[in-house]
């Protein structure tokens, strides 16, 4: 009869007085049709990333011979438990003759990426992906995060779907000025995106999950996986981040993920991927920003390296009280500018107590604001306006440069965004406000997320056990 070649996935043990990795196998069919019979002969050769059993005619290792007659191999050594390291399973192949072990794929990939995050942090710098990336507002605080620490962040890889939004990003965003070697944006959908432009071991990798299905604006017929847009977005995600491979990373959303069934999904391949994992929600206000922009915040780390991280809710001791007035940001507009208006529909909102929103009038001493959604261009009660200073009747909306420095965006996409407005950016010849301000509503709060990188990744300044310099 033809040999069929033979592929099992075995759980490593560990010895009780020892400790060291035990490697089990008793398949004793297999191992009989393998011509590993009980009491014959096997030799070992252990190297990088295979154990080799051959069958030979004498020699030091003997197959064991159970209380049934049936053939059992047993590997258990210094050597071995070199090799196997704290995986947790192998694959054993078996062939006629010879027996082939290896790590299971899973345990090598969290090994590999694991010791490259350290021999990359060692050298103070880390390599980055940026996944419904956006004008990458949110990447773009991440990345001053980590050269706040000393940490050069290489950004290697970003997606988005929105081309305006994607040459914003890599043209405009000085994060791109450090890009490492080969690096890529992509347009294009992540359902159907060719996944091999995806870079592999990657140090970091953030996550902007479209939060259109967790939003409390969205009917619950259409909420988290019945979403008919955003619903399955989480399957290709977890394939991409299995893909590339990630030694940490993280996920932004709507606080209306947590409880989810898309967050529980993520959780769970995630942890089965080798990941330690934590949540937070975070307020922008807390850190000092404007506005009382909650988002939720997912942390993940390489189970194997999760020593080296602090508890993601000791980001609480970066809260801050030092408030900006919004003076120290506003525009200097002409009391007579037609962005002066009386904006009834949105007053009369005032008048309609089961709605719960309200005119919300701001000036330079105003200290913060509700979130500014990205639908902001239409102007509605709950959204801030700038209260005129002399006659009460009047208010303007927020311009777009007042917007992004609200998000503290860097100046290169400041300008970029208000020419986009005005309809001077990328060749447009009409105004894209509506745009700038929606792609701006969609980001984030600015100091929250430098705080996350900061203190996460704090250690790194000062751990001695890899000598790991910023």
């Amino acid at each position: 009869m033809k040999f069929i070649k033979r592929k099992y996935r075995y759980k490593i043990g560990r010895k009780k007085a020892t400790g060291l990795a035990r490697i089990y196998i008793q398949n004793a069919i297999d191992l009989a049709a393998a011509k590993f019979m009980p009491d014959t002969f096997f030799s070992v050769t252990v190297m990088d990333k295979r154990i080799t059993l051959k069958s030979v005619a004498t020699g030091d290792r003997k197959v064991i011979r159970s209380k049934n007659n049936a053939s059992i191999v047993e590997l258990t050594n210094k050597e071995i438990n070199t090799f196997c390291g704290d995986a947790e399973y192998v694959i054993v192949t078996l062939r006629r003759g010879k027996i082939v072990i290896c790590l299971h794929t899973q345990d090598e990939n969290r090994q590999r990426r694991e010791s490259n995050f350290v021999r990359m942090l060692k050298q103070g710098v880390i390599t980055t992906a940026s996944l419904f990336s956006g004008i990458g507002a949110l990447a773009y605080q991440l990345y001053k995060g980590f050269n706040n620490l000393g940490i050069r962040a290489q950004m290697q890889y970003a997606n988005e779907i929105d081309p305006i939004a994607a040459e914003i990003n890599v043209n405009f965003n000085p994060m791109w000025e450090y890009a490492g070697y080969n690096a890529v944006m992509v347009c294009d959908d992540i359902e159907k995106m060719d996944l091999t432009d995806l870079p592999v071991d990657v140090g970091f990798v953030e996550i902007e999950i479209p939060c259109v299905g967790h939003s409390t604006l969205t009917s619950k017929i259409k909420k988290d996986t019945r979403h008919p847009l955003a619903g399955k977005l989480f399957m290709r995600t977890i394939e991409a981040v299995r893909k590339m491979n990630a030694a940490s990373l993280l996920i932004e959303c709507t606080p209306g993920l947590r409880g989810s069934d898309t967050l529980d999904c993520v959780i769970d391949q995630l942890e089965k991927l080798g990941y330690s994992i934590e949540t937070i929600n975070l307020k922008g206000s807390d850190f000092g920003d404007f506005e009382h922009r909650k988002r939720f915040c997912l942390f993940a780390v390489s189970k194997g390296v999760r020593h080296l991280f602090p508890n993601l809710n000791g980001i609480e001791s970066y809260f801050s009280n030092a408030e900006k007035k919004f003076g120290s940001i506003m525009d200097t507009v002409s009391p007579d500018d037609k962005s002066w208006k009386p904006y009834e529909h949105v007053k009369a909102r005032n008048d309609m107590s089961n709605l719960g929103y309200k005119n919300v009038l701001i000036n330079s001493e105003t200290k913060n604001i509700p979130a500014i959604l990205s639908s902001y261009a239409s102007p509605k009660a709950g959204q801030p306006f700038v209260q005129h200073p002399t006659y009460p009747n009047l208010q303007r909306m927020l311009s777009v440069r007042e917007h992004a420095r609200i998000r503290k965006l860097p100046s290169t996409m400041i300008e970029a965004l208000c020419s986009l407005a005005k309809g001077t950016l990328l060749g447009r010849n009409r105004s894209g406000k509506t745009l700038a301000h929606r792609y701006m509503g969609n980001s984030v709060s600015p100091t929250p997320w430098q705080k996350v990188i900061e203190h996460m990744f704090s250690g790194f300044k000062m751990f001695d056990e890899f000598n790991l310099v910023a």
